[in-house]
């Protein structure tokens, strides 16, 4: 057991080809399906719409489907590229749609 945990491990980038999650967000999107993308420096949250140093930041992408929505939830299905810490609740922050559960203390 322990072999193969180690195995798994030290093979994460070659076996997991993508991320897709699921999440309960409030509210609701303005579209059914769609892409939203920002700046972000690991352990720190930015948006910009001006040059940032590549050294410190990097482009982030993530793309979200809704699956179903009611009494003022939906649920998405999320597909980060890339995985910075916070990125998918920072990105439904961003469209006024925070992850149920989530603190929204998120500064920009």
């Amino acid at each position: 057991m322990k072999k193969t945990r180690f195995t798994f491990l030290d093979h994460w980038q070659e076996l997991v080809k993508e991320y897709r999650f699921q999440a309960v967000v409030s509210g609701e999107p303005e579209k059914n399906a769609g892409v939203i993308s920002s700046w972000m420096n690991e352990g720190q949250l930015n948006i910009s719409h001006t040059n940032i140093p590549k050294n410190n930041f990097e482009h982030t992408t993530t793309h979200y489907k809704k699956i179903r929505s009611g009494n003022g939830y939906s649920l998405l299905e999320l597909h980060p590229e890339g995985s910075f810490r916070n990125q998918i609740r920072f990105h439904m922050h961003e469209l006024k749609i925070p992850v149920v559960g989530i603190s929204n203390t998120i500064r920009i």
